[in-house]
């Protein structure tokens, strides 16, 4: 694919600077223009033409007549190659975490005439030039406040006043949350001047994976905008909102868990931001209160923000009354048959009495009832007939039974293995695709268990067929998981350790090596296999991690399922795919687990691992471990 070009009209000679060897003055106006940039500036002495001409904006290509551009960069069928934004960002951004993503486009903005005070007092923080640049808006979970960040960032791109968004999830990293907040934000309309500023800084040096947030926010965006002479400033910069949310759900690393620590620096680097005279945005970060950021607002950041709490002054059961009736028309709508007042004003109440405040059970029910196996009537007599009882000490009662009702199949005999759905919201596998999931955790059997239709209410599933698109739970990601991981909530027939659910895996991943996929002879072609091969081979090293931590003093597996595994071919495919420097450290690791329990000579097993091992690093000319190379020397019995 080529690379995007500016396209110089005709009449216009275009000249790279290095091919200059004519000293005779231009018939015309001359311009420089430096590789990647938009901006041409006159470097000629024509004072009656313009001095800058922005190849970016519609309507200034007017070129004068006679006009030479001379340019840094290549010139090809008279066009200049632009920088491509993507292309400099490419490495470095959380595509999945913008807010015009699609995963991102599934979270639903308000229904019109609910939240209206909350999403008042946001919109009037935003666009008052009194206000402080910082808002903190809290809540408790499932309280709709990534809904409310979602209504929020509409309207303000609607009044072209979003800098940019980002939502966290489990599976993006904190490392990413800057680097993709400057990506949005120099693609602003009226942020030319910054995008070139940017763009040369990526230029001369590009960003280290390893740069603290604070770098990050100097190298990309504060020392570009200490660069952008006063005139050049926009007056409206000071009115564009960069909305972040979920901050409770990110993480230090993909997969990792909860760091306060991590939270601190992102709440410090922002804040921070917003007190530097150089920075004209205001920022809205969204996300419970837990201790860290609690503590960081109640110290550090006190002064510095405005502190907004989504509890029961916001009056949610008037929202989630609404809410409730605007779905039960759709349903009616959509099944002509029931009766125009169903199901009536007392079964509306008695829901939102349910709700207990929380906007997620009552989007929950009515996906329930929609979206379920049988009729509305049918699925609303199953939702009222689930018995709990919403108490200060246990106020997710009404959901984890729902929850239960759900994961219980429509006959409530549970028609797929529960492990599966506490597996695919594991952080580790999340952002994977569903056809990837599909085939690595196997329910059995893969092609008859009804377990999509179940799980509606729950997951947005993708079309059959589709190879890219993950599961999707929008609204409950983070707080299924919960009831996942607390005994004291999950039904006992759903809840499993994390020990379990390793074991669960490891055991997928040695079946895997065994059957070179995920079972033998499923394969229409070679194809098919290797695109599983694409996402299952970065996992492996988490799994070896975890086997080194669950049998510290022996093998994990047995000699026998050693011995069955295809070493030559796995191995192939794993050097073949870790390409970035991991791959020494896997292969040690894979050698240590299998070796771990060996005394004086390997056992067979391990003789047939470090063969294969030592054969695939000569055969692709990669390092072999030291200590392969020291125990090459032992004897082996067979």
């Amino acid at each position: 694919m080529s690379s995007p070009t500016w396209n110089i009209p005709d009449g216009v000679e275009v000249i790279r600077a290095d091919t200059i060897i004519n000293t005779e003055p231009f018939k015309g106006p001359c311009y420089l223009q430096i590789e990647g940039e938009s901006i041409l500036t006159r470097i000629s002495d024509h004072p009656h033409e313009p001095l800058h001409i922005n190849l970016d904006v519609p309507g200034t290509r007017t070129f004068p007549k006679y006009t030479t551009v001379i340019t840094t960069g290549r010139v090809v069928d008279r066009t200049i190659p632009l920088v491509d934004i993507n292309k400099r960002f490419a490495n470095i951004i959380a595509q999945s975490a913008m807010w015009s993503s699609a995963g991102v486009g599934n979270i639903p903005p308000c229904l019109p005439n609910t939240r209206v005070e909350v999403l008042s007092v946001m919109m009037d923080w935003a666009t008052n030039p009194n206000a402080k640049k910082f808002l903190w808006f809290s809540g408790p979970p499932l309280s709709g406040k990534s809904t409310i960040s979602m209504t929020v960032a509409r309207a303000l791109d609607t009044k072209n006043l979003l800098a940019a968004g980002f939502f966290f999830s489990s599976h993006i990293q904190a490392k990413d949350l800057i680097p993709t907040l400057v990506y949005q934000i120099i693609q602003h309309r009226s942020l030319d001047a910054l995008r070139q500023c940017t763009l040369s800084a990526l230029r001369k040096e590009l960003l280290a994976p390893t740069e603290t947030m604070k770098r990050q926010l100097e190298k990309l965006l504060l020392e570009p905008l200490r660069q952008i002479p006063e005139e050049d400033r926009d007056e409206n910069w000071n009115k564009l909102v960069i909305v972040i949310d979920g901050l409770d759900e990110c993480q230090e690393k993909s997969g990792g868990y909860f760091n306060p620590r991590v939270h601190r620096e992102i709440l410090e680097t922002l804040v921070e931001a917003t007190e530097d005279l150089a920075f004209p945005f205001r920022i809205l970060v969204t996300g419970r209160p837990q201790m860290s950021t609690v503590r960081f607002f109640s110290t550090t950041g006190k002064d510095a923000a405005l502190q907004v709490f989504l509890d029961r002054k916001y009056c949610p059961d008037a929202d989630i009354d609404l809410y409730l009736k605007s779905k039960f028309a759709d349903i009616r709508r959509e099944y002509s048959d029931l009766p125009l007042d169903w199901p009536g004003e007392e079964t509306v109440l008695h829901l939102v009495k349910r709700s207990a405040g929380l906007i997620g059970y009552a989007a929950l029910a009515a996906m329930f009832i929609e979206y379920g196996t049988r009729s509305p009537v049918y699925q609303l007599n199953c939702l009222l007939g689930i018995r709990g009882a919403t108490t200060k000490e246990e106020p997710f009662a009404f959901l984890d039974a729902l929850y239960s009702r759900i994961l219980s199949g429509p006959d409530g005999d549970s028609v797929f293995p529960s492990m599966w759905v506490s597996l695919i919201s594991l952080d580790l596998l999340k952002g994977l695709p569903a056809y990837f999931l599909d085939r690595f955790l196997e329910p059995e059997p893969l092609d008859s268990v009804p377990c999509h239709g179940v799980l509606a209410p729950l997951l947005q599933i993708p079309q059959p067929g589709d190879t890219t698109t993950s599961y999707s739970m929008p609204l409950h990601s983070q707080a299924l998981q919960e009831y996942f991981d607390n005994p004291s909530r999950c039904d006992p027939r759903f809840y499993s350790t994390l020990a379990e659910r390793k074991e669960f895996l490891l055991d997928r991943y040695i079946s895997v090596l065994k059957d070179k996929g995920p079972r033998r002879g499923m394969w229409a072609t070679s194809l098919v296999r290797d695109e599983f091969l694409k996402h299952f081979i970065p996992l492996v090293g988490r799994f070896e991690l975890w086997i080194s931590e669950m049998s510290p003093d022996k093998a994990y597996f047995k000699p026998e399922d050693y011995l069955a595994c295809d070493v030559d071919w796995f191995m192939g495919i794993l050097l073949e795919q870790l390409k970035d420097g991991s791959e020494t450290a896997v292969v040690q690791a894979m050698f240590d687990n299998v070796h771990r329990g060996c005394k004086r000579h390997c056992d067979s097993a391990c003789a047939h691992w470090r063969r294969s091992i030592v054969k695939a690093c000569q055969d692709c000319n990669r390092a072999i471990p030291g200590e392969l190379l020291t125990l090459c020397g032992i004897r082996i019995d067979n």
